[in-house]
């Protein structure tokens, strides 16, 4: 064969094989940095302002598809107190690159401060779940009776004594009063109305007490008017028995949980005919389920009490005469709430069965430093977010190895949007054989609002218990 031959046979063959190739082999190459879907949502935030009850307000947000393939709109779903109201639909809509479509969110308030949330699903990888945030407060009046309750403390049997309560109107609408109607044996006054309070305004209403016979006296005051609830009552109390009179407070009576304490005082309780008070009985009566926190020491006021869990905590004093007689009980309240943005706390029931808190960062596994437990989180131990920063760090403020917790993780301020994940491990060789089933449960808070509550029974000794994911760009958590 000639050499022209050998060439032509050798340029028929690799055209041949070409064209095959591109029949059946080679295939389009997707370009890494090429956009697919995206979503814009704009505003992210619609702020109604204070608006009157009995109207309403309607905003708009628009969805823009703003990537290079057309965007899919899932469910939008509305997460809010009943006075909001989507008034348009765009679920299941498609919006090719370039598209937009207007939602309208109405408020038609029925309380003084009402957030909420609307979710927006799409098929956009990076932002799955959108969300626009929703603030409003509701224009209205609000009555406060002050001080509330009255106490007139004790008073000689056929005595008569008057003392006013305050009528406040605390809203941000116009109050209209009407009558304020004393009930209750030993005690008379009260007022006919009607009365015309603006926002800050007060008036005074005269009630006299006047005890017939040795007794304990309880009553109200049932004011009528245009607030919500109506009518609002207070509480009237007063005493014609020589006994002493316990007097007790949290101070303060609003604390952080874990990082900072309280006081419960008592050393304004006295005894009406001049007896020395010789004895201050404090006690617990009511807290957090899972707290064990207790009130020690002796005396008038109890210092150093800290709260080891969110939540309210009532104390009561009875104090003591020298004669050996003794009060009514006093009670205080204390409410206990959270420090930081993410916080997390876990207790449960059986004792000697230790249960271990764990907070795992976006990605990270079990055990390592991506995971806050009580192998390295003490005291912030470990490094998550910005480098050498502590707000974004991790903290295991309680462990509790023989008891039923318990125990405590948070997180100042969280650096970035992401997910977290809680999980509790039953502690390998620590479970009780003869218990069974220990009932655990974990408290989730984000930003000062309690986000998730679950509770699990878990008996097998060792296991690693999934419980909830945290995603903070929507500042919300999910049981697993």
């Amino acid at each position: 064969m000639s050499r022209a031959a050998v060439q032509t046979s050798l340029l028929l063959t690799l055209v041949a094989g070409l064209a095959a190739c591109q029949d059946y082999d080679i295939k389009e190459i997707a370009d890494p940095n090429a956009a697919g879907p995206e979503i814009e949502v704009s505003p992210d935030q619609l702020n109604f302002g204070a608006v009157r009850v009995g109207e309403r307000v309607e905003l708009p947000f628009t969805i823009r598809s703003v990537g290079s393939a057309a965007l899919e709109l899932g469910a939008l779903t509305l997460r809010a107190p009943g006075a909001y109201s989507l008034l348009s639909e765009a679920d299941g809509a498609l919006l090719n690159p370039g598209e937009e479509t207007t939602v309208v969110v109405g408020y038609a308030p029925t309380a003084t401060a009402e957030s909420g949330e609307v979710h927006i699903e799409s098929n956009d990888p990076s932002n799955p779940d959108a969300v626009v945030w929703l603030d409003g407060a509701g224009q209205l009046p609000l009555l406060q009776i002050d001080p509330n309750p009255l106490d007139f403390a004790y008073r000689e049997t056929g005595s008569s004594t008057t003392l006013p309560v305050s009528l406040i109107n605390a809203g941000s609408d116009t109050l209209h009063v009407g009558a304020a109607t004393i009930v209750g044996e030993g005690f008379s006054g009260g007022m006919l109305g009607p009365v015309t309070l603006e926002p800050g305004e007060s008036v005074d209403v005269d009630v006299t007490f006047n005890p017939l016979i040795d007794a304990l006296y309880t009553g109200e005051i049932w004011v009528e008017s245009d607030a919500p609830a109506s009518p609002t009552r207070g509480a009237l109390t007063g005493t014609s028995l020589q006994r002493p009179m316990a007097i007790c407070e949290a101070d303060p009576d609003e604390i952080y949980a874990v990082y900072e304490s309280t006081t419960w005082v008592g050393h304004d309780s006295y005894d009406p005919g001049g007896l020395r008070i010789v004895d201050y009985e404090w006690a617990l009566v009511s807290a957090p389920t899972g707290s064990t926190a207790a009130i020690r020491g002796s005396g008038a006021d109890r210092p150093d009490f800290v709260p080891d869990l969110v939540g309210e905590y009532v104390a009561e004093l009875v104090v003591t005469n020298e004669n050996g007689e003794s009060s009514l009980p006093c009670l205080a309240t204390l409410t206990a709430v959270p420090s930081t943005d993410l916080w997390v706390e876990m207790y449960w029931t059986v004792n000697n069965d230790d249960m271990d808190l764990h907070l795992i960062n976006s990605g990270g596994a079990l055990t390592s430093d991506d995971d806050c437990f009580y192998g390295n989180c003490a005291g912030r131990s470990l490094d998550w977010g910005v480098s050498g920063a502590s707000e974004d760090d991790p903290s295991l403020d309680i462990d509790d190895i023989p008891g039923t917790g318990p125990e405590n993780i948070n997180i100042f301020r969280p650096p970035e949007d992401g997910f977290y994940t809680v999980y509790v491990h039953d502690y390998t060789g620590s479970t009780p054989d003869y218990r069974g089933d220990n009932e655990v449960t974990v408290n989730i808070y984000i930003a000062g609002e309690l986000e998730l509550t679950d509770t699990r029974y878990i008996s097998g000794d060792g296991d690693y218990v999934p419980i909830a994911n945290i995603d903070w760009a929507s500042r919300s958590a999910f049981p697993l």
